[in-house]
């Protein structure tokens, strides 16, 4: 209802005297409006965060831009946002500049996703190496096609530099979201997609339950003689599963401002339980207030 009343008050500009419920000359932890950009990976856990944020505080508004990870990271150098979420801390040099440039920023780790692999149920695999992945990714087989959400997503570069890939094969595409290729999938028998297991994680949610049942999750093993693994958050948590992804907080926002508030928000137990409930990995370990059981 909130969101509503302030997209309906910001369309209503100039025609009526309806005041921006969320206009301070001050943000604080709790209230303000800001705008964050992220990996589109993250964004099934991150609005359901940014929906609980502002249900615990009335006064703050946070909206997600969603991009690749590339172009949020530059967005963050660039200074067009002070509030990234993407698979990595700062870079050493990254640090460095910061330092020189007199800019206070913090990297808070909040927790573990991983890359999924997907297919159309009719598919005759089910099961991969890690080998046999890269040699489907650079084309050196039977030219798969693989599709992945966007280039130069998190996706995109963990795995090319996991994997150690100069160049993907021709096979390899991108659309523009992890919800374009759950649905490429799911049209197209001989593909396999790439996208982020926060997309198919949540058991809770209808959305994600849709998706879960639209296409089959891939099983991999790290080595041929290895057991074939399907991510979840047992398998991320055991680090049997061959393509765990980080989800990381980078942030200049204000000591005392909303950007720092959410960030903390998230560090917290509140957040945490939160990343555990979306069938995530939380970073730090929270006080079992709840029983979550995995398959």
């Amino acid at each position: 209802m909130k969101k509503l009343l302030y997209f309906a008050c910001f369309a209503l500009t100039g025609l009526s005297s309806c005041s921006d419920p969320f206009a301070y000359d001050t943000d604080t932890h709790s209230r303000g409006v800001k705008i964050m950009y992220a990996d589109e990976a993250f964004k099934p856990f991150l609005e359901t965060a940014a929906y609980t944020f502002e249900g615990q505080y009335p006064k703050a508004h946070i909206q997600f831009k969603y991009m690749s990870e590339t172009s949020a990271l530059n967005a963050l150098i660039k200074d067009e946002t002070k509030t990234i979420f993407v698979s990595r801390d700062f870079t050493d040099a990254e640090k460095k500049n910061l330092a020189k440039s007199n800019i206070v920023a913090k990297a808070t780790l909040i927790g573990f996703d991983a890359i999924a692999f997907v297919s159309n149920k009719q598919f005759a695999d089910s099961t991969f190496t890690v080998d046999e992945l890269k040699a489907l990714l650079t084309n050196k087989n039977d030219g798969t096609q693989i599709v992945f959400d966007n280039v130069q997503s998190s996706n995109f570069n963990q795995l090319m530099t996991s994997m150690k890939i100069t160049a993907y094969g021709k096979n390899v595409k991108a659309l523009n979201s992890n919800n374009a290729v759950i649905d490429y999938v799911r049209k197209n028998p001989g593909a396999i997609g790439v996208i982020g297991f926060n997309w198919l994680s949540d058991e809770e949610d209808p959305m994600i339950q849709f998706n879960r049942n639209e296409v089959r999750i891939l099983s991999i093993s790290k080595t041929s003689n290895g057991k074939f693994v399907k991510p979840d958050a047992y398998t991320i948590r055991t680090n049997t599963y061959p393509f765990i992804k980080k989800m990381w907080c980078l942030n200049k926002g204000a000591a005392d401002g909303l950007n720092t508030g959410f960030a903390i928000f998230l560090d917290d137990e509140k957040g945490q339980l939160l990343v555990e409930k979306a069938g995530l990995v939380a970073y730090r370990k929270t006080p079992r207030v709840f029983n979550f059981e995995f398959q």
